[in-house]
């Protein structure tokens, strides 16, 4: 719309008042966020006045340095506050289950063989991954739908759709299933690997535990133990991740949680492990994320 010389911007747009931003961690200190908040100043120059900025987030660690982010060029001009209302209950804890399998093949056995009769939400961190565990889950006679960025958008809705209305079923996607789109009544959240921040776990395991007495769960599947070695990855959100005010300073390239560092949910989440690889005893990993 800003780009068009057909527009009119200003009188278009004179009667914005305010603009939200829901899941504004997801925005925060990438590419996107920087155009985000170039855009939203170059809107308030349009109109000749200011507009209030409202960003919203369950998954925030940091949210005074958050707000500052969204403030953008009126930071400390402007009234700001963090609204955060106290929590109603407790959250139990949540079960987080990591295994070894060592292959995307052996992956599939795993999620074939488990909780069946469940349905099961697969996060892999591309496309490419994505595609071959569907096609491994399918050969292993699992009703398989798979949504990514490269599917059309009809295509991701119907895989959306038929998998709501399934019960034992998996459907396997990368980022594009973590923020504000309904899969359903979700049993199982099950991850490849890991994912590259704690804000994206915390996402994916939100999505789980909805329903009345039921639990949040995860289990990791790691197909390569270099994922579970690297330098831990920090929990802070946005504008605060990888700079001064981050309690970690990750060097470039490193987005992996370490397993051997404290998690974000350490303190509501109890860690079990075991090693399945697919059946085969003489692979057998063990290992038990610290809590």
């Amino acid at each position: 719309m800003l780009v068009s010389a057909n527009v009119d911007h200003a009188m278009f747009l004179r009667d914005v008042r305010a603009v939200v931003v829901d899941e504004v961690h997801a925005f925060a200190g990438d590419d996107r966020g920087w155009h985000l908040l170039a855009v939203l100043e170059r809107l308030s120059h349009l109109i000749c006045r200011p507009v209030q900025r409202v960003g919203l987030s369950a998954t925030v660690g940091n949210p005074e340095a958050l707000l500052a982010w969204l403030q953008g060029s009126g930071r400390g001009q402007r009234p700001a506050r963090v609204v955060a209302p106290p929590t109603v209950r407790a959250q139990p804890a949540a079960d987080i289950e990591l295994d070894y399998v060592g292959s995307v093949d052996n992956a599939a056995k795993v999620i074939a063989a488990l909780h069946r009769g469940e349905k099961r939400l697969v996060f892999c961190e591309s496309r490419k991954r994505v595609e071959e565990l569907g096609t491994a889950l399918r050969s292993n006679g699992v009703t398989t739908f798979l949504s990514h960025a490269s599917l059309s958008i009809d295509e991701r809705r119907r895989a959306e759709a038929a998998f709501a209305d399934a019960r034992d079923c998996v459907i396997v996607s990368t980022s594009t299933l973590e923020l504000g789109i309904d899969v359903g009544d979700l049993d199982r959240v099950i991850q490849i690997d890991a994912p590259r921040t704690v804000a994206s776990f915390l996402q994916r395991i939100g999505r789980t535990g909805r329903r009345p007495d039921s639990q949040r769960n995860c289990l990791f599947l790691a197909t390569d133990s270099t994922h579970w070695s690297r330098p831990p990855l920090c929990s802070c959100s946005g504008a605060g991740a990888g700079s001064s005010q981050c309690c970690h300073r990750p060097s470039r390239g490193t987005s992996s949680l370490n397993r051997s560092s404290p998690c974000a949910c350490s303190n509501t989440a109890s860690g079990n492990a075991s090693g399945r690889n697919g059946g085969t005893d003489s692979n057998r990993s063990r290992t038990r994320p610290r809590p």
